[in-house]
């Protein structure tokens, strides 16, 4: 056997983030809440800000000189020094993209993790959502770059309850049109990221369907084999039967004896046809509105929450004198790097408050109605509209609107409340689905206790009132609303 040393030479291209515009997606997609308490982590950490709320003066900076103050030593501003590990050297210059992959900063994608230093308590009582969860089992993957953000953009568009629904081919598209990533994504990419995704805790996440979802449990079950087979064969080919629990039929079909299929049936019982849902359980918290709306000469206008308006300027003072110290042959790197990172940090918050007030900007103007009458006047309404009124890329507005709320007469309403599916009608008219639901909440706080509608009375009611909705979506939108079929209404004499 003969071993033998060979070069390779060649050209590859590798996507990179720069550091800047990492920062600006992680703080449009954040809270209000976390918003402060970034903003309130740079005032501590960083020398070259200053917080305006303590501010003595607010007016314009003093004439004074500044120098004859203040020495231009360099050691005056050693020990104002953050500490900062290894890792925070990729950070030395405004346009060096960051070479590792974005899914490695946290920051990026979701709230940074507790310090070490943090108190347990608090560490527990952070509720971790569904897509966090999985982008926690994301990082410890050991995939390629492409993949990884194929990964990121397939956990961003499962929904609350674990499926993944969207078009992941225009889904794909965008996120290469937005970041420039050349080739695009191609479709064998996507499919070794659904894979992945598929991998996931927990079982069941990332279907496409009811069936896809409930195969997936089966086969991270633990039941025997035999079983777990004649379970996938019942979805997949006798869901007609095992819905009316046709077990005769279904021993014809599948020529098992009866106590598999019952066996079988308990395992698919006990399977979760929603396994996201046990992760968007709500917890209380305070909400503070990133917007106001009022009503004002019969129109509705918009402003930013005065509250919320950013209280972190660029200490001229301290930036006055790192220069002076620079132009002596006294610079030190590290704060080279802070005072980029001040300048940067006070672009991207202006930016975030404009980014968030177009956006608001452009939902009030599309849903006027709502204001006055609630959801009952909604309009169908999609991220892809707002998007081409505004010039942005959908993900912008997804990031624009996500943990956001806007104060309104109506009370508090989450961004993505008027975002509503359209539901054609028969007549070729198109309504909301909120604002069925909406009229269906009417007549059932006005219908007799003694006897309340049925499915097939409020589709017939609606019907007259020119909303034609089938007795199965009537039936699905109860769901919604947690309210009780009409027999357990009702109330018994």
């Amino acid at each position: 056997m003969t071993q033998a040393v060979t070069l390779y030479c060649g050209a590859r291209q590798q996507f990179a983030l720069s550091a800047r515009l990492q920062q600006a997606i992680r703080l449009l997609q954040m809270s209000s809440e976390r918003f402060e308490q970034e903003v309130q982590q740079a005032l501590v950490s960083n020398p070259f800000l200053r917080d305006t709320r303590l501010d003595d003066d607010l007016a314009e900076p003093s004439d004074e000189p500044t120098s004859a103050a203040m020495p231009a030593d360099i050691d005056v501003l050693t020990p104002m020094l953050t500490t900062y590990d290894g890792a925070s050297r990729d950070w030395d210059h405004d346009d060096r993209p960051m070479t590792t992959l974005p899914g490695d900063n946290r920051s990026l994608h979701q709230d940074d993790r507790a310090d070490d230093g943090d108190d347990a308590v608090q560490r527990l009582s952070r509720a971790a959502g569904l897509r966090e969860h999985l982008r926690d089992q994301a990082l410890a993957s050991a995939l390629p770059v492409r993949i990884h953000l194929a990964l990121e953009m397939l956990i961003d568009s499962i929904d609350d309850d674990g499926y993944l629904r969207d078009d992941t081919a225009l889904l794909a598209a965008s996120l290469s049109d937005e970041l420039g990533l050349k080739p695009a994504l191609s479709r064998a990419e996507l499919d070794t990221a659904h894979h992945a995704l598929r991998g996931f805790e927990p079982a069941g996440v990332g279907a496409r369907d009811l069936v896809d979802c409930l195969c997936l449990q089966i086969d991270a079950s633990d039941a025997p084999l035999p079983r777990r087979e004649l379970a996938r064969r019942l979805l997949c080919d006798g869901l007609d039967l095992l819905l009316r629990r046709d077990f005769v039929q279904l021993r014809q079909r599948f020529d098992r004896s009866r106590v598999d299929l019952l066996a079988a049936y308990d395992l698919i019982r006990r399977l979760d046809p929603k396994p996201g849902e046990r992760y968007s359980i709500p917890s209380a918290q305070i909400v503070t509105p990133d917007v106001i709306v009022q009503i004002e000469q019969g129109h509705p206008q918009v402003r930013c929450n005065p509250a919320l308006q950013a209280h972190a300027a660029l200490d001229r003072r301290m930036s006055e004198l790192y220069q002076r110290a620079r132009r002596g042959g006294d610079g030190v790197p590290q704060l080279a790097r802070q005072l980029q990172e001040a300048r940067w940090l006070l672009r991207n918050i202006e930016q975030r408050f404009v980014t968030i007030r177009r956006v608001a900007d452009a939902i009030v103007d599309r849903q006027p109605m709502f204001f006055i009458d609630g959801d009952v006047a909604l309009m169908p309404l999609t991220l892809k509209d707002i998007s081409e009124s505004l010039g942005l890329h959908e993900s912008t507005v997804s990031r624009a609107t996500a943990n956001k709320y806007m104060q309104t007469p109506r009370g508090i309403v989450h961004f993505k409340h008027f975002f509503q599916r359209p539901l054609v009608q028969h007549d070729g008219g198109i309504r909301s689905a909120a604002s069925v639901r909406a009229l269906m909440q009417s007549l059932i706080d006005r219908e007799d206790a003694n006897a309340p509608l049925s499915d097939v009375s409020l589709a017939a009611v609606l019907g007259q009132r020119g909303v034609k909705v089938a007795r199965r979506t009537i039936a699905k939108y109860r769901t919604m609303m947690r309210v009780l079929p009409a027999d357990l209404r009702r109330q018994k004499s």
